[in-house]
């Protein structure tokens, strides 16, 4: 069954094109039918993808599975972009030439983390495919928006499989590209249409480093394939001068973490993804979850060989991880906005991700990636099914009371919210723990380091669970405010004390929120932190961690339920004495409106400038050119009609005025011609033999004198 594995990505594509192509001459039954068909197929081809792949390849290939790839040659695989000259880095300043110079085959790999991706995307995929037929139901782009959708699914499944950096690098634009079109879905909203555009700003950003570091990686290894990377590394065959603290593998390994940085939220590029909100509510699930934020955890556990080579980028790594945790957890409190809020622990989520990536603990992040994607995307569903009972309504303060009303709803998200703040034994607990103890016994960081980097991790476990107790209770459990759209709105259906009917949620969306449920409960047992054998897993070796863990994840959500529910003028209170610092909080510390005024600002000035440019001066000389031209052909005109034309209507009219006078005489009758015969020698005969004719006569009457 693994070399079916490049079937896997055809499915959701094969989705995509007919969806795109008759979606909007289907009814909503056929859309379902053809988007939820293509993931689910693909899913079960990745079960049996890696089910082949745990019984007849995992054994032989258990440590190694990331810095040298166990892929095949597929069927699909063919030449993309034939060899060229080039060299690599080398000793002496010529460098190394490559045989065949750049050579790259479009080539697939199954390995275990390709397993672990594989069922990671599909599966939360088509939970998420199943939930937005319900959420978008008698939306008037219903077929597009599930175009995008597999289209999305397509793309990650690209990168997931890609056995190179190239292929790597198209799934990696596929699911820039479906972020800026699903987040701007509702493109006549300002807001969403906005925050496509931040997105993509963003994403271009860190492409820039991702791309440089591409280059650095084929010019000191001479290939962009992963197998080739990893087993130079292993080897021992780098040349000893690009290794080092600050060597030409720091360097590139930076140059990847750009990338990283810019599709994984971390500082300064999180920005975009707070206002990724924007889009309906399962593309916010799928990016937050399964797909887009967590291709650059991804890359990094599949490149960890190199990273692992540069310790330098590892400290900056673990450093910028721990930063994003600890700043968005913070932001995350001062929320509002039942999405923001789950966005902003995404960002936090992804730091600690980032965090234990730069401990060498890549297993233990893709671990998380893992349960991360179960927990987050059941909360973000639960937000969603929220949100359109409440038609549309976001704001924490006005709703409330909603734990009668939705019980489905309320006890699924209350799993989320246990399993995200790391009480045991939920899925969230196992791998939380995984990366603390990983950063705790790294072997890349300085001591000092690594316990000051793990404290940060548990204040951000501690504000995990405040949060997230807050929006359960705020939702749930306390009163929403007075003149909610519920209260001015007689039509619908209302909550907090004035309604208590129960809101009614589609079967379609209620199943994914039970099945994500289930996984976040059972997911931890799974530690495939282990079974990646990945960079430098931890041993569990002891309870300090994870009492230490669950003591800061119960006492924060005994904090957040008193200052919500229990007592929530205390909170109200302590909220108002905190309130600059609520208020930069909420704005994300100034990160945001740094990204505005200096990346975005930037890009957006670069922009009016080349337009004024463009208008000023490259139009001011093309309109000045076509005004001269204009002119020319105007005078080019005049001295064609009256100069040109004149010389040769008066060549034509003096013609055919001879031409009649050669026509009189010209009748071809004897008498007229011998008569014109005479004139005519009688005219040679008086003008050239009148003197002779005149002195004959003289003699003659002048009687011989």
């Amino acid at each position: 069954m693994i070399r079916l594995a490049w079937l896997i990505l055809l499915l959701p594509l094969a989705g995509a094109a007919l969806l795109g192509a008759i979606g909007r001459r289907l009814g909503e039954r056929a859309v379902r039918a053809l988007a939820i068909g293509s993931v689910a197929l693909a899913f079960v081809l990745s079960v049996s993808v890696v089910f082949d792949y745990v019984t007849n390849h995992h054994g032989e290939h258990a440590g190694e599975s990331a810095a040298v790839s166990v892929g095949t040659e597929f069927p699909a695989s063919f030449d993309w972009i034939p060899g060229g000259a080039a060299r690599t880095s080398g000793p002496g300043d010529a460098g190394v030439p490559v045989a065949g110079g750049l050579s790259v085959r479009w080539s697939y790999a199954v390995d275990a983390l390709t397993c672990v991706m594989l069922l990671v995307v599909t599966g939360v995929g088509l939970l998420i495919h199943i939930f937005a037929t319900g959420y978008m139901k008698g939306d008037g782009g219903y077929a597009r928006f599930f175009a995008y959708l597999n289209l999305f699914m397509f793309s990650m499944l690209v990168l997931v499989l890609a056995a190179n950096f190239p292929v790597l690098f198209v799934g990696w634009e596929g699911v820039g590209l479906c972020s800026y079109l699903l987040i701007g879905f509702w493109y006549e909203r300002d807001a969403a249409s906005d925050a496509a555009k931040k997105a993509f700003v963003a994403n271009r950003i860190g492409d820039a480093g991702f791309l440089l570091g591409i280059f650095g990686a084929f010019a000191v290894f001479g290939s962009l394939d992963f197998s080739a990377i990893g087993k130079a590394l292993s080897d021992g065959t780098v040349p000893p001068d690009l290794l080092g603290q600050w060597g030409v593998l720091t360097l590139i390994a930076l140059g990847l973490f750009v990338g990283v940085a810019g599709k994984s939220a971390q500082i300064p590029l999180f920005v975009w993804l707070p206002d990724a909100m924007q889009g309906p509510t399962p593309v916010s699930a799928l990016i937050h979850a399964a797909t887009m934020v967590t291709a650059g955890i991804y890359l990094m556990a599949r490149v960890s060989a190199l990273f692992m080579a540069a310790p330098s980028a590892m400290v900056v790594v673990a450093c910028v991880g721990a930063a994003t945790a600890l700043v968005a957890g913070l932001s995350a409190m001062a929320q509002d906005d039942i999405k923001k809020v789950l966005a902003y622990s995404t960002v936090s989520q992804l730091g600690l991700m980032a965090l234990a990536c730069g401990a060498g603990a890549f297993g233990s992040a893709i671990f998380h990636v893992m349960t991360h994607a179960f927990f987050k995307a059941l909360l973000f569903l639960g937000a969603g099914a929220i949100i359109i009972a409440l038609h549309h309504e976001q704001s924490l303060r006005k709703m409330g009371g909603l734990a009668r009303r939705m019980p489905v709803v309320c006890a699924t998200m209350c799993v989320g919210a246990l399993a995200i703040a790391g009480v045991p034994p939920m899925s969230g607990f196992f791998s939380k723990d995984a990366m603390l103890l990983g950063v705790l016994e790294s072997t890349v960081l300085p001591l000092e380091l690594r316990v000051a980097l793990f404290f940060i991790g548990l204040v951000v476990a501690g504000l995990t669970a405040f949060y997230t107790t807050r929006l359960i209770g705020m939702a749930f459990f306390v009163s929403g405010e007075k003149g909610s759209f519920a209260h001015s709105d007689a039509e619908a259906p209302g909550h907090g004390d004035h309604q208590s009917g129960p809101l009614a949620v589609s079967k379609a969306m209620t199943a994914p929120l039970v099945v994500l449920a289930a996984l976040s409960i059972v997911g931890g047992f799974f530690d495939v932190g282990h079974w990646l054998g990945i960079g430098a897993p931890a041993e569990h070796g002891g309870l300090l961690v994870p009492a230490l863990a669950s003591f800061t994840a119960i006492s924060g959500i005994a904090l957040g339920w008193w200052l919500t529910v229990a007592r929530p003028a205390s909170g109200r209170s302590i909220a108002a004495r905190l309130g600059p610092i609520r208020v930069a909080a909420s704005n994300a510390f100034g990160f945001d409106g740094f990204a505005r005024i200096f990346a975005i600002g930037t890009t957006l000035s670069l922009a009016r400038a080349a337009m004024l440019a463009d208008a000023e001066v490259v139009d001011r000389a093309v309109n000045s050119t076509a005004s001269g031209t204009v002119n020319g052909a105007i005078g080019s005109n005049w001295t064609d009609a009256h100069i040109v034309d004149g010389v040769v209507r008066g060549t034509g009219d003096v013609t055919f005025s001879g031409s009649l006078i050669v026509r009189a005489v010209q009748t071809g009758k004897f008498a007229a011609a011998a008569l014109v015969l005479a004139i005519a020698v009688a005219a040679v005969v008086l003008a050239f033999g009148w003197n002779a004719l005149a002195a004959v006569l003289g003699h003659w009457f002048g009687g011989g004198q």
